[in-house]
């Protein structure tokens, strides 16, 4: 079984790609996502860019508030045991 890394991997940085991506679409502002969710600007900024990886909840939650699937985060994304 492939161990879970702490440090930021590929699948981090692609759904932090697809959060700003879905935010800049709709035209929200990253303070206004971060208050939809319940968290910090800096926190927010941080799922973005793949270096803070959202627990499931707040996937979801972030999901909801873009008004797309917990699936669409990960659309796009090559499927490989070593994403890491």
């Amino acid at each position: 079984m492939p161990s879970c890394p702490r440090s930021a991997s590929g699948i981090d940085v692609h759904v932090g790609t697809r959060i700003r991506v879905r935010r800049s679409q709709l035209g929200m502002s990253r303070d206004s996502l971060a208050r939809a969710v319940g968290i910090s600007r800096r926190k927010m900024r941080s799922y973005e860019t793949g270096t803070v990886r959202p627990s499931p909840a707040e996937v979801s939650w972030i999901a909801s508030a873009l008004a797309v699937s917990i699936s669409y985060f990960f659309e796009g994304m090559e499927e490989s045991p070593d994403q890491t």
